[in-house]
């Protein structure tokens, strides 16, 4: 057998091949050494895709994330805490039934002594890039998000019910929702850092719906919101972006939104907060129209 050799290629390769074996850095974080990153790993006959784990950030930065986590309430930023964070919320999601990259029974032959979690490669785009992209029907896309809705209130609610924040994403969009090109299954996937128990479910929830709708194309919204509305099968849990943005129990934190609100970035339309209030108008439209007809 050929001994693996580190060397660079494509980019920096910050771990070893063995001869015949390519890679390719498909995404890659500059800051903090450069060597976090995701790297499409090639051989004669087969595929993967590695999740390099690494600081993301200089060391200065670094201290200052870990104590943004810690008063955000989220989850630790080391290479170590982030891989273990992954590597829990990918078992759990696979135990819900909840679609994520496949890791493969064999792994390829590389010599890698950071941590590092092995995928299946899988053709295809983000959800995110079918919405954005001009060239597919709109009915199409409305088509795949009336498809993504009921799995989307499953996990919400097995995320109430089990009390289990794992099943919610910290850094919600349609970016992180792949699909595959040969059977059009949704995979989920970024998952290296949770909010805490300092959290009430209904917030995350709350914020997640509005991260994935503030993904999606902004001049059909309406139309993306009309499915929303029908088609979740929680209607309650609509509500909850709203409640945690505008009438959030704890009064600092409504204090803070309300400050937040005020700068020019959250005064876009695609802001959070807006986007918020998108989805409540809506929502009282909707119940004042079904009030009329009864």
């Amino acid at each position: 057998m050929k001994t693996s050799r580190s060397r660079l290629q494509n980019d920096g390769i910050p771990f070893a091949l063995p001869d015949g074996m390519t890679a390719v850095c498909l995404d890659r974080s500059r800051r903090g050494g450069a060597k976090h990153g995701i790297f499409l790993i090639e051989s004669s006959v087969r595929k993967w895709v590695i999740k390099h784990y690494d600081h993301k950030r200089a060391q200065p930065q670094r201290l200052l994330s870990n104590l943004e986590n810690y008063l955000g309430g989220r989850s630790g930023t080391s290479p170590q805490h982030r891989f273990c964070t992954e590597k829990k919320a990918l078992k759990i999601w696979r135990e819900n039934g909840f679609d994520v990259f496949r890791e493969p029974d064999e792994p390829p032959p590389i010599g890698i002594d950071a941590p590092h979690l092995v995928f299946e490669y899988v053709p295809g785009q983000t959800l995110k890039q079918v919405f954005l992209d001009h060239k597919i029907p709109k009915a199409d896309k409305l088509g795949l998000f009336k498809r993504f809705i009921p799995e989307w209130g499953r996990r919400h609610f097995l995320a109430c019910k089990n009390k289990d924040r794992y099943l919610i994403q910290e850094h919600p969009t349609f970016q992180h929702v792949y699909m595959s090109a040969e059977d059009q299954r949704f995979i989920f996937y970024d998952f290296e850092i949770v909010y805490t128990h300092r959290h009430r479910l209904a917030d995350l929830i709350g914020r997640e719906i509005a991260g994935y709708i503030r993904s999606l194309p902004l001049e059909e919204l309406d139309d993306y919101l009309r499915i929303l509305i029908r088609e979740y099968p929680h209607p309650e849990f609509l509500n909850y972006p709203f409640e945690y943005f505008f009438r959030h129990p704890n009064l600092l934190l409504r204090l803070l939104y309300a400050l937040d609100r005020q700068t020019s970035r959250n005064r876009r339309p695609r802001s959070k907060y807006n986007i918020a209030i998108r989805i409540h108008d809506r929502l009282r439209k909707t119940t004042t129209s079904q009030e009329s007809h009864l």
